[in-house]
């Protein structure tokens, strides 16, 4: 396995993985035994935790070199500690990395129903995160606003260009960074 994140050694992301997973062992056990007598708001907090933890492993297991089909148990993992320890008010990098990571490993048509559920009953209303439900699960709705414009918003001229097939045009310019999406006129597209 060849490092595909040459930010740390093999050995480091390695001490990550066990540190974060003793991590979550231990948590769990305290969850199990002393979850039942908790308020929401200390099962959120917790599962939350629980769920930066898991997310680093999978973070650090890509980083590492696993192979793809590797990570998708610790994916669903995640995603099962988003299902007790997400809110939109808080956790929109986590929904739009965890929709992401999920497109890049594959997952499972019910995986993203579930990312789906929580993104319905936190009301997040949302572009970006809108978008890559429409191509992942059946999500009709488009909203036109973005809950952090800066610097989100700039996804949506790429997304309408890659959608015209301007795919040429935004490499050429935004990705080599010569000139800023905005700019661009009409007629250049």
């Amino acid at each position: 396995m060849e490092l595909r994140d040459k930010l740390n050694t093999r050995q480091k992301y390695q001490e990550n993985i066990e540190f974060d997973e003793n991590c979550i062992t231990r948590d769990l056990k305290e969850y199990n035994e002393y979850g039942s007598s908790w308020n929401s708001e200390k099962i959120m907090k917790h599962f939350s935790i629980l769920l930066m933890r898991n997310r680093q492993i999978l973070i650090s297991k890509y980083s590492i070199g696993q192979p793809i089909p590797n990570l998708i148990e610790d994916y669903k993992r995640s995603v099962s500690f988003m299902e007790k320890g997400w809110k939109a008010i808080s956790g929109y990098i986590e929904m739009v990395w965890m929709l992401s990571i999920g497109i890049m490993l594959e997952a499972e048509p019910d995986i993203f129903e579930k990312l789906k559920s929580l993104v319905e009953r936190d009301h997040l209303n949302d572009y970006l995160v809108d978008f890559i439900l429409q191509n992942s699960t059946q999500w009709r709705k488009q909203t036109a606003k973005f809950e952090f414009p800066r610097p989100y918003k700039a996804t949506q001229d790429i997304i309408s260009l890659a959608q015209t097939g301007s795919a040429t045009l935004i490499h050429t310019t935004f990705l080599r960074g010569k000139v800023n999406l905005s700019q661009l006129k009409k007629e250049q597209i």
